[in-house]
């Protein structure tokens, strides 16, 4: 089980919850962060939950952007990419979406909620790449908001990976700040306006550029700092988008949880 992702941290339980990515695994772990020391288990919810490859916690409920899915069985179920809803406390999980007006996501990634509950998620191609899915490709790789569609970059970005965040108040007074993992390197950031009923990305503009690796798990503290998985380490970005500090680690991150 060397593929882990989508850690998400549960306050009320003090518990750490990771995605395993192996393929045909059904299994997750926690982290029982009230041993001394701390203890790593696996746990399988009810229904279990394939490939989640993206986590948030939101409302005492972990958010998990399911990467795995497709026709073939897995454990008994049928499961296709998309949001699966965990209670942590009764281990029991629910689908809140699995597709885009009848086409399958191709697998889901990253995903945070922000201030209005509405969830951002990106939909790349990982899943199909890493045959976490048996159905080829039917959408664009592109970033959704949930609930409300359309795609919010669909047809005047090309993505190569995308990796969501959203800023706290600090970054913008007035304004969400959202970023976007593009180019394999850059991490650009947009403003989030309302744009009728909708809303809508503006802005454009490099934020930060990576010097190794691609930037994975972009995340932001409650100070506006921007944090990324690097390779191997962890970059601290300032709100100006100059690096502050470098985690090195001896193995690669791919995302993080505090």
């Amino acid at each position: 089980m060397a593929i882990h992702e989508a850690p998400v941290y549960v306050p009320g339980i003090n518990n750490l919850f990771v995605g395993v990515l192996e393929q045909g695994y059904l299994p997750q772990l926690f982290v029982d962060l009230n041993q001394d020391p701390p203890t790593l288990s696996e746990f399988e919810s009810d229904p279990p939950v394939y490939a989640p490859n993206g986590g948030t916690y939101h409302g005492g409920l972990v958010y998990w952007g399911r990467a795995g899915g497709g026709n073939n069985s897995i454990g008994g179920t049928e499961q296709r990419p998309g949001i699966r809803v965990l209670d942590p406390t009764s281990n029991k999980t629910t689908t809140l979406l699995n597709n885009y007006f009848g086409f399958y996501f191709n697998g889901l990634d990253d995903l945070i909620v922000d201030s209005s509950s509405d969830i951002w998620s990106t939909d790349p191609d990982y899943a199909w790449n890493g045959n976490r899915t048996d159905t080829t490709p039917q959408l664009h790789a592109q970033t959704y908001r949930f609930p409300s569609f359309p795609p919010v970059n669909s047809g005047w970005l090309k993505i190569h990976s995308v990796n969501p965040m959203a800023s706290p108040s600090p970054l913008m007074p007035k304004t969400f700040t959202f970023a976007i993992l593009s180019l394999v390197v850059t991490v650009y950031r947009y403003d989030i306006v309302d744009a009728d009923a909708a809303s809508a990305l503006i802005n454009k503009r490099p934020f930060y550029y990576s010097q190794e690796w691609v930037p994975d798990g972009v995340n932001v503290a409650a100070n506006g700092f921007v944090v990324a998985g690097v390779g191997m380490g962890v970059d601290v970005i300032d709100r100006t988008g100059s690096l502050v500090l470098q985690i090195r680690t001896h193995y690669i991150v791919q995302n993080f949880a505090w």
